[in-house]
């Protein structure tokens, strides 16, 4: 009897790694937007919490929004000041 691994190696097409960049890069614009939008809802749900601020900070930097970015941030920092501590 075939193992999972054998059966699913067998049945999955391999991609070279061209082809995989280019997945990559199609995805993940999509999989930016949606963790924007995700972690934006938190964030506006608990204003105050400021792992969902930093968090949205961080997608808006890999998707080319820092001043954006920035704001969420200086957000974070406001209701908790040891995150500056913690990046050092």
């Amino acid at each position: 009897m075939a193992t999972r691994s054998a059966l699913a190696a067998s049945t999955v097409p391999a991609l070279s790694r061209s082809k995989l960049r280019g997945v990559r890069a199609k995805l993940t614009p999509l999989i930016l937007a949606s963790a924007t939008k995700q972690i934006a809802l938190v964030h506006d749900k608990s204003p105050y919490f400021a792992g969902a601020a930093k968090g949205l900070g961080d997608v808006l930097v890999k998707r080319g929004r820092p001043v954006e970015a920035l704001a969420r941030f200086e957000t974070a920092l406001k209701y908790a000041p040891n995150l500056r501590k913690r990046a050092r």
